[in-house]
């Protein structure tokens, strides 16, 4: 299995606050530590027995890499949904569709008002992609 100091000297690198070590830290864990597994027992017990021979300094080092990891893919998720929200604004396949949809979200009866709010929904979304894009690159602009 693993080794108990190496764990611990690997994960103590990230207080070092740097991204490129950051990075080298994230593929030295997760490509040769604790590569994926198919089998989930084997997973579990790997996982399990790395966690149990880290410090509590390493823990909370451990700790802070899943959830860095879980609010990218809380981002991640956001703006896949954001992209298909975009998408059916969109979209010309069916514009009883589009109506139907655009009286849903803003609740308008009058065209013109309609016009509007699809704009104005597309330019808040675009928005908030770019937010999504910018803080993505910003994480990931040592790759």
């Amino acid at each position: 299995m693993i080794s108990e100091g190496i764990p611990n000297h690997i994960l103590a690198l990230n207080y070092i606050n740097d991204k490129d070590i950051t990075v080298f830290v994230d593929i030295i864990l997760f490509e040769k530590l604790l590569p994926f597994e198919v089998n989930t027992i084997k997973r579990v017990d790997r996982l399990a027995h790395f966690y149990s021979s880290l410090s509590d300094k390493s823990k909370a080092s451990f700790t802070a890499i899943c959830k860095r990891q879980q609010k990218q893919a809380d981002a991640l998720q956001h703006l896949i949904s954001l992209g298909e929200e975009y998408a059916k604004l969109t979209s010309t396949n069916d514009s009883i569709t589009n109506k139907e949809n655009i009286k849903q979200t803003r609740k308008s009866s009058d065209d013109d008002d309609d016009a509007l709010s699809v704009e104005a929904r597309k330019t808040t979304i675009i928005n908030k992609l770019e937010k999504i894009m910018k803080w993505i690159s910003s994480i990931n602009d040592y790759l």
